[in-house]
This record gives structure tokens, sequence and C-alpha cells, in this order.
């Protein structure tokens, strides 16, 4: 299989896959949820650049559509750029997947997280709404840091990025 094939069949594999931890795998908290997508998505985006990227960007957009929060689906899909952005530009050459400067690019996307949703919120339903549900966006950045640890350590104890790209 060529590489470009082998990108897109992964590319789509994954947007499935963060669809449905986005959509089934998840732990409630207050009136949202902690879900382990955008882990997956910060893993795979380092893996392979754009591709794992298009791929978060996608699957969560997807899972706004089906869990009837479409409003946010332009709002998800920038946010959810910009939190892998710094994986695809920085991190799809190193050797490792999970190195500190990751780590460090995952609070960064739990900081955008946290922005962006104050502001998608501000826009769909008003500043209080967005001030008041701003913790769930902090407890949702800062899990999918130690989760996408936990994802990184098993990628690499597979040696994912040798077997496959």
């Amino acid at each position: 299989m060529n590489d470009k094939l082998r990108k897109t069949v992964f590319c789509g594999v994954i947007t499935a896959m963060i669809f449905v931890l986005t959509m089934f795998v998840k732990i409630p908290i207050g009136a949202g949820y902690i879900h382990f997508a955008d882990s997956l998505m910060y893993a795979c985006t380092a893996l392979t650049g754009v591709w794992g990227l298009i791929a978060g960007a996608f699957g969560e957009a997807l899972a706004d559509a089906v869990g009837g929060y479409a409003v946010y689906i332009p709002f998800t899909i920038v946010i959810k750029i910009l939190i892998a952005l710094p994986f695809a530009v920085f991190s799809v050459k190193c050797e490792k997947i999970l190195t500190v400067k990751n780590i460090l690019f995952t609070l960064l996307g739990a900081v955008i997280t946290v922005v962006g949703y104050i502001i998608a919120d501000t826009v769909v339903a008003g500043k209080g709404f967005a001030l008041t549900y701003a913790w769930m966006n902090i407890v949702q950045g800062l899990a999918s840091s130690v989760f996408f640890i936990l994802i990184a350590a098993a990628f690499d104890k597979m040696n994912i990025r040798k077997k496959f790209f």
C-alpha cells in the first residue's frame, strides 16, 4: 500500500475512533463530560501530521452533529485544528510521541480549548453560560493531557511510528 493511501485509510479509521470516543466513551461531569478523543488526536497528529489533525477535527465535529450540538460544529473544527496544530508542525518528525514538548503542547491545547469554548458558548448561549461552564472545559483539557501521556506511552512501547510510519 502506498504512503498516501495508508495515511488516508488511517485518517478514516481515526476519524471513526475519535467520533466513537467522543460520543460513547465519556465520563459525565456537571452538564458536560470528559472524553478521550483529544488525547488520541494529539497522538495521531504527532504520528501523521495533518492527517491526524483532520481526523480529530472532523471526528469531533461529527460527534457534535450526531449529539445534538450542530451549532458548535464550526467552533469545534477551528478549536480542534488549533489544539492539534503544534503536534502537526513540531512533533511529526520526533522519534518518540511521549516527549516533554508534546506534554506541554497538550497543556497549550487545554488553554486553547477553554478560551475557544468560552468564545463559542458566549456566541451560542451568552456570557453568563460561557463563564458558568468554563470549568468543565478546564477539566476536559487537563484530562486530555493525562490521557495523552497514557496513549503516547502505549504507542511508543508498541513502536507504532516505526511499524507504520
